[in-house]
């Protein structure tokens, strides 16, 4: 994957965003734009959505056991209100991150009558069909979570996100929250059965 010219200023704006990650606190606040994200809405603006594809970050993992949509969403949802990042846009003028309320939602498909040669074809069309489809920064939201019925019990999980809002390291950990807030609701769900990647 390119490298992501933000990973220099990731630290400032995450800690920006962080600083409202307690529970309880008002999520609807905006924070001034780093000079790196100043730059992708100024790109965003000249050449559109196309222009800010190419460096979505992209996280994957393989778990294991009974998916429950019920219970996935809603964890998706703390997952959302826990992470401030996650509910960025930027406004209309480009000149501030917005914070707002986020309804989340998942992407599941039940890819289990396929066969493992067709499922792993269709899992890296996903992946790079997901990787490059631009974001709407104004609208967001700026990340998307899916998640695959494989064979044996298995589902496969994406989460790609804009470079604006986070980096390889970061979504890496939020995807590992996800999981562990999942299984607050479904204790006998999904666990990880491979590496993220």
């Amino acid at each position: 994957m390119a490298s992501n010219p933000m990973n220099s200023d990731f630290k400032n704006y995450r800690d920006i965003f962080e600083a409202d990650h307690f529970e309880g606190q008002e999520h609807t606040s905006a924070v001034p734009v780093i000079g790196s994200q100043s730059e992708t809405w100024k790109s965003w603006m000249i050449r559109g959505t196309e222009a800010n594809r190419f460096y979505n970050q992209f996280v994957s993992s393989v778990l294991a056991g009974p998916f429950n949509r019920t219970a996935m969403l809603r964890a998706l949802q703390d997952l959302v209100n826990m992470h401030q990042a996650l509910r960025m846009t930027f406004n209309a003028e480009g000149e501030n991150m917005v914070c707002g309320e986020l309804i989340s939602d998942i992407n599941y498909q039940d890819l289990s009558s396929q066969s493992p040669a067709e499922q792993q074809l269709f899992m890296k069309r996903h992946q790079k069909l997901t990787v490059l489809k631009p974001f709407d920064l104004e609208k967001g939201p700026l990340f998307k979570v899916s998640l695959f019925k494989l064979n044996n019990g298995e589902q496969y999980m994406t989460f790609v996100a804009h470079p604006i809002i986070c980096d390889e390291r970061y979504i890496a950990i939020m995807m590992k929250d996800l999981v562990n807030l999942y299984s607050d609701y479904a204790p006998n769900g999904m666990v990880p059965n491979a590496p993220m990647q």
